[in-house]
């Protein structure tokens, strides 16, 4: 009979450390799962960064481009601008000081 609670008693010890050692095994793959879920949502966190410091480099180059455009034209427009003003004085104003107005004032002379 001593015999047979002895080994009852082995049994439930043998049976309580097993279902430790299960417990412990069960705790040790539950922190693996947090620790994979959490490095994907760090590996997730790092990628959106990227994506937006590219997001932002393009942006960044999208804007010098409109700035190249914007100051082409402006100096397209400058031109077209002292092209317009330099024809409007030479023929419309005529400077008094200028040899084309006196050219200008003699051929009239021979046309009267």
């Amino acid at each position: 009979m001593i015999k047979k609670y002895k080994s009852v008693l082995e049994n439930d010890e043998t049976s309580e450390a097993e279902e430790r050692t299960l417990a412990i095994e069960e705790r040790k793959l539950v922190i693996r799962e947090q620790m994979a879920k959490v490095c994907f949502k760090i590996a997730n966190i790092e990628n959106e960064q990227e994506a937006r410091k590219e997001r932002t480099l393009a942006i960044e180059e999208r804007k010098l481009v409109i700035r190249e455009q914007t100051a082409k034209v402006r100096k397209e427009q400058e031109a077209r601008m002292m092209i317009f003003i330099a024809v409007k004085i030479h023929y419309f104003q005529p400077c008094y000081w200028s040899s084309d107005y006196q050219i200008f004032k003699t051929f009239s002379l021979f046309l009267i």
